[in-house]
C-alpha cells in the first residue's frame, strides 16, 4: 500500500533539489538559491493553546477569524498566565478578558456605501484605493500579520493580508490599468515572503505559515517581463528557485508509491506534486468548525482526525476550499482525500514554474540548469498528457495516486493544460467541446458539475477561472468560445454591479438573476463571515482585463448608470 505520509523519507535542502530528479546526474547550483529562512513564527492557536480554544469553542465571535486575527495587547504567555490564573475565579467573563487583552482587527469597519449610478471604472478605480495598504500597518510583534515591506493590495474590503494566488488576478487588473508601480509592489511582497520563509504562504497571517497556495509566483514574474523584458527573470530567479525547492522537498529520494510533503513518486517513477499542510490540527479560522467535522465524521481524536484537518487544511493550500472534487463520495467532508489526489491544475503550475525558472537560468547563461528544468518540464508535460487525461469525461482530471486511478470528476481545473499550455491539440478540442457541453453557463464557467453546499462547486463560478478559461482556449485557437465565456462572464459582472452598486467574490453562473439577492442576504447581516463577500480584488482584475483584451464589449458598457451588456 503506497504511503501517504511519507514519514521516513528525509527531507532535502534547497541546495540538494535543484539537482535532477530522474535523468541527469547532480549538479551543484549557486549559493543564491540557499533560502535565507527565519524560524517561522506559531499561529495564535499555538501561542495562545487553551484560550484559544476558549474562545473559538465559546463562539465569542461568529466569524472566527476574528480572534485570530486580533493583536494581542502584552505578551502571549502574560496573557495566557492571566487567562489560567483568572478563568476559575468567580465572576470571570472571557470576552471581558479578552477585549482587555486584544484589539480587533482594522477591518472591523463598515463597508463603504455601493452606488451602481458609478461607472464601473470608476469603481473600480475607487476599489484599488480602498483595498491599498501601507507596508507599516500598524501591528503587535505577536499579532498573526507578518509585516511586509511594501505598500500592498488586500484581497477584499475585509482583509488586511497578502494574500498570494489572489494577487496574480488583482495584479491583472492594476496591469490593465497601467499602475505598474503596484504591480511591482505586490510582486515584490511576495518575493520578500519567499526570502524570508523559503516559500510564499497562502498569506502573510502565523496560521497560513504551514501551507503555500496555487503556485502562481512564475506568472507574476511573466506578467513584470512584459514591462521589464528578461531582466525580471534574472531579479526573481531566486525566488523561483526557493519556490521550487520548497514544492520539490524530498522528491529526489522518494521510493515509487510514496510521498513526502508535497512531492510523490509514482509506481513508475515519475515525480508529481500534490497539495499538503505541514500541521494536521484545526485551522485558526475555522477552529470549532474543523472540531466539529470530526466530531460529526465519527474521528474527533486520533489519527483519523488528524488525516481529517491536514486535508482541509490541504484544500485550503489548493484555493479550492470546499469543494466536491476533493470528497471522495462529493458529499460527505469525512471522505476528504486532498492529499491523497495529484491535482492536474497544480502540476500544470509547476509546469510553468520549471519553464520560469530555466528563463531565469537562461538569462544568467546558465545552460546547464536551464536546459535541467527543461527537461524537468517535459518529464512533468508528458505525466500530465500521459496520466491526467480522462477519456471517459473527454477531460483533465485529477490522479488517485494511491490507486493509481483518476478521479473521473469534471472540474474546471481542466482548462489549467490549456492556460498553461501543457495539453496537445487533440486534447484542447476535446476539452473545448466538453465545456460548452458540460460546464458552461448562462452566466459563465461553472467550476465543477455538482451541486454542493460548497462554493467551489455549481452553481458558481469564480473570476480566476473564467480568465484561464479565456486564455487557455484563445492560445488553442478556440476564439469564438473565449469570447463567449468573457462575454457572459462580463455580463454576468456588469449586471450584478448595475443592481448592487458592488462586485461579488463569486456568482451563480446558472442563475445569474439571484446573484443581487445573495449580496444583499450578505450585506444584511448584523454579523458573521459573510457567505459572499463583496468588493473582490480578482473579480474586479479579471474584469477589468477582460474589458482591456475585449474592447469591443468594453466600449457600450463601462460607463453610466447602467452597465449592461446585450446578448
Amino acid at each position: 500500500m503506497p504511503s501517504t505520509e511519507g514519514t521516513m523519507i528525509r527531507p532535502l535542502s534547497a541546495r540538494a533539489l535543484l539537482c535532477p530528479l530522474l535523468l541527469v546526474v547532480c549538479c551543484t547550483t549557486h549559493a543564491s538559491s540557499e533560502p535565507s529562512t527565519s524560524t517561522p513564527p506559531p499561529p495564535p492557536s499555538v501561542l495562545y493553546g487553551p484560550l484559544f480554544a476558549a474562545v473559538q469553542n465559546a463562539r465569542l465571535f461568529s466569524d472566527e477569524r476574528t480572534f485570530a486575527d486580533m493583536a494581542p495587547v502584552g505578551t502571549p504567555d502574560r496573557i495566557v498566565s492571566g487567562f489560567e490564573r483568572m478563568k476559575s475565579q468567580r465572576g470571570f467573563n472571557l470576552g471581558s478578558f479578552v477585549f482587555e487583552h486584544f484589539l480587533p482587527p482594522r477591518r472591523a469597519r463598515p463597508p463603504a456605501p455601493a452606488d451602481p449610478r458609478i461607472a464601473i471604472d470608476d469603481h473600480i478605480d475607487a476599489l484599488w484605493t480602498e483595498l491599498a495598504r501601507p507596508a507599516d500597518l500598524p501591528s503587535s510583534p505577536d499579532a498573526s500579520w507578518i509585516a511586509v515591506p511594501r505598500p500592498y493590495l488586500a484581497p477584499s474590503p475585509r482583509f488586511d493580508d497578502v494574500r498570494y494566488w489572489e494577487s496574480y488576478f488583482v495584479m491583472l487588473g492594476l496591469d490593465a490599468d497601467g499602475r505598474r508601480a503596484q504591480v511591482d509592489d505586490q510582486i515584490d511582497d511576495i518575493a520578500a515572503l519567499i526570502d524570508r520563509f523559503g516559500y510564499m504562504p497562502a498569506s502573510n497571517r502565523t496560521y497560513d505559515l504551514s501551507h503555500s497556495g496555487p503556485p502562481f509566483f512564475s506568472l507574476m514574474v511573466d506578467l513584470v517581463a512584459r514591462h521589464e523584458g528578461p531582466a525580471a527573470y534574472v531579479r526573481y530567479r531566486p525566488a523561483l528557485e526557493r519556490e521550487y525547492a520548497y514544492w520539490m522537498d524530498g522528491a529526489s529520494q522518494l521510493p515509487s508509491d510514496t510521498a513526502w510533503r508535497r512531492a510523490i513518486r509514482l509506481s513508475d517513477g515519475t515525480v508529481l506534486n500534490r497539495y499538503w499542510d505541514d500541521r494536521a490540527a484545526p485551522r485558526d479560522t475555522s477552529y470549532r468548525s474543523d472540531l466539529l467535522l470530526a466530531s460529526h465524521a465519527g474521528s474527533p481524536f486520533g489519527k483519523r482526525a488528524e488525516s481529517l484537518f491536514r486535508n482541509l487544511r490541504a484544500a485550503d493550500e489548493s484555493g479550492w476550499a470546499l469543494s466536491s472534487r476533493w470528497v471522495a463520495d462529493g458529499q460527505h467532508v469525512a471522505t476528504l482525500r486532498t492529499t491523497s489526489l495529484v491535482p492536474v491544475d497544480l502540476n500544470a503550475l509547476l509546469y510553468h514554474l520549471e519553464v520560469t525558472l530555466a528563463r531565469g537560468y537562461r538569462e544568467t547563461g546558465d545552460r546547464a540548469h536551464a536546459e535541467n528544468l527543461l527537461l524537468r518540464a517535459a518529464q512533468r508535460k508528458a505525466a500530465i498528457e500521459r496520466l491526467m487525461w480522462d477519456p471517459k469525461i473527454d477531460a483533465f482530471a485529477d490522479l488517485d495516486w494511491t490507486s493509481g486511478k483518476l478521479t473521473h470528476i469534471l472540474t474546471a481545473a481542466t482548462v489549467y493544460p490549456l492556460f498553461l499550455r501543457t495539453a496537445t491539440p487533440s486534447q484542447a478540442a476535446a476539452v473545448a467541446q466538453t465545456v460548452r457541453d458540460a460546464l458552461l453557463a448562462k452566466g459563465g464557467v461553472m467550476t465543477t458539475t455538482i451541486r454542493s453546499p460548497w462554493s467551489w462547486d455549481a452553481p458558481y463560478g469564480w473570476a480566476p477561472i473564467q480568465w484561464m478559461a479565456v486564455t487557455g482556449f484563445n492560445q488553442y485557437h478556440f476564439a469564438d468560445l473565449a469570447r463567449t465565456i468573457a462575454k457572459r462572464w462580463v455580463q454576468t459582472s456588469l449586471d450584478t454591479y448595475a443592481q448592487t452598486g458592488r462586485l461579488s467574490e463569486r456568482y451563480d453562473v446558472v442563475d445569474p438573476s439571484r446573484n443581487a439577492a445573495l449580496i444583499a442576504n450578505e450585506l444584511s447581516a448584523e454579523t458573521g463571515a459573510p457567505s459572499v463577500v463583496h468588493g473582490v480584488g480578482w473579480s474586479a482584475g479579471v474584469l477589468r482585463a477582460m474589458l482591456a483584451a475585449y474592447p469591443e464589449i468594453a466600449s457600450t458598457h463601462t460607463r453610466g448608470p447602467d452597465p449592461r451588456l446585450t446578448h
